[in-house]
């Protein structure tokens, strides 16, 4: 996991990113805290590009292909910031040299973690029935797979199909990769005795999820922020993607961000990680909360019975009074949000004034309380130190606030000279 921020008002965006990233391996998992997360999309232009979840697109590296983007793009400039995600993710399709070796492991990896979600849920699931959930030829033992097997299609279904995807042929992507979907399904479920009925109904599952818009384990974020040339605002705009599927790049677009002369003057975006920064946009933990909600719902969904246990009274009294607090329970889901909204508004209210470096100063605290949070909690450090920022405006352009080096910069001059090199 990673934490990110991104503010924007009228001045301008600020965004910070700290340098944690998880490495996950058959021995297990450890942490480094020298990864690189944001980046200049444009080396003339006030356009920025925060990156979370996965490192790697189809096991290229981001840093190369924005980097490589980046030449590519040159002095180049778009009037809309909409025209450089785009542009982004043309380059990505037709020139980041993605050959079909990359492509291929992309489908097997991807196929593979959607049948260790089902295998997970499955097993899961017999332990909580008391099942050997190798026994497949057992009535009920099967009943349950068949019950994970809808319930992971219902999300699937639920989440939509990617309509990046919605142009490749399923035919041709069934002739294609239906040996090397199989076999991986094969060997996560090794040793399970699927019947041929049971191995096609996993297997159309991972089919669905692979075309839904459903986020695989190793999917990637994008956020590109800043400004086109007609454009007096600044803009976010984020992307999530599971790489290549197939000859397609699989993106899923997510809610935008942009600031208005007129309604939305500021905004706080929360990127990956957002526990903590939700906390004190909210005033309350977003686990705490779920609970809260769940409880509330039980507390008063359980006073009829309570009641008819309790007291006398005719059938239509009983369902009257079960109507009256379904009514109080609907207001109160109502104005539950409503309210914790309006203690965020305070909040995007004075950010709605702040000057550039207070922009600066505001994205690397909320990163930094994250960090702290973690570190003094049980958990495996995600966030932590050191934490770049930069603060992109329409006229100055990107500029570094804090910006870690993996080299020493008064040694290198030459690296600063090339930079801005045509």
């Amino acid at each position: 996991m990673t934490a990110e921020v991104a503010i924007l008002n009228k001045v301008g965006v600020a965004l910070a990113a700290d340098s944690i990233v998880t490495i996950k391996s058959a021995d297990g998992k450890k942490t480094y805290n020298t990864a690189n997360k944001l980046f200049t999309l444009s080396k003339y232009e006030p356009v920025g590009i925060l990156l979370y979840g996965a490192t790697e697109l189809n096991t290229i590296p981001w840093e190369i292909l924005i980097k490589e983007y980046r030449r590519y793009l040159g002095s180049r400039h778009f009037p809309k910031l909409e025209n450089y995600v785009n542009s982004f993710l043309k380059f990505l399709r037709e020139k980041s040299r993605i050959g079909k070796e990359e492509k291929d492991y992309n489908v097997k990896f991807l196929s593979g973690a959607f049948a260790q979600l089902i295998r997970h849920r499955f097993v899961k699931s017999c332990d909580n029935s008391e099942l050997d959930c190798n026994d497949l030829k057992d009535k009920n033992v099967s009943t349950l797979l068949d019950e994970v097997l809808n319930k992971l299609n219902e999300q699937f279904d639920k989440s939509g199909q990617a309509k990046s995807l919605k142009r490749t042929s399923k035919k041709a992507f069934r002739k294609a990769y239906q040996k090397t979907i199989s076999q991986t399904i094969l060997e996560v479920f090794r040793g399970f005795g699927l019947s041929a009925g049971q191995k096609r109904k996993i297997y159309n599952c991972v089919f669905r999820g692979l075309f839904s818009n459903h986020e695989g384990p190793l999917s990637s974020g994008i956020a590109v922020a800043g400004y086109g040339r007609d454009e007096y605002f600044p803009k976010l705009i984020r992307i999530e993607t599971d790489g290549f599927v197939g000859n397609s790049l699989k993106i899923t677009l997510k809610k935008d961000a942009g600031i208005h002369n007129i309604g939305n003057r500021a905004t706080i975006v929360p990127l990956a990680q957002r526990d903590i920064v939700d906390l004190l946009m909210q005033g309350v933990h977003q686990e705490y909360q779920e609970w809260l909600d769940a409880t509330i719902s039980e507390l008063i969904n359980g006073i009829p019975v309570i009641v008819e246990d309790h007291f006398s009274g005719s059938k239509e009294d009983f369902e009257n009074l079960r109507k009256g607090l379904r009514k109080v329970l609907s207001e109160l889901e109502k104005k539950m949000p409503e309210r914790r909204y309006d203690y965020s508004r305070r909040i995007i209210q004075a950010v709605t004034f702040l000057e550039k470096d207070e922009l600066a100063t505001l994205a690397h605290s909320l990163v930094s309380i994250t960090a702290t949070v973690k570190k003094i909690s049980l958990e495996m450090e995600t966030v932590g130190e050191p934490i770049d920022v930069a603060v992109i405006s329409k006229n100055d352009g990107f500029i570094w606030i804090k910006r870690k080096h993996y080299f020493d910069p008064n040694l290198n001059q030459f690296f600063f000279s090339n930079y801005l090199r045509p």
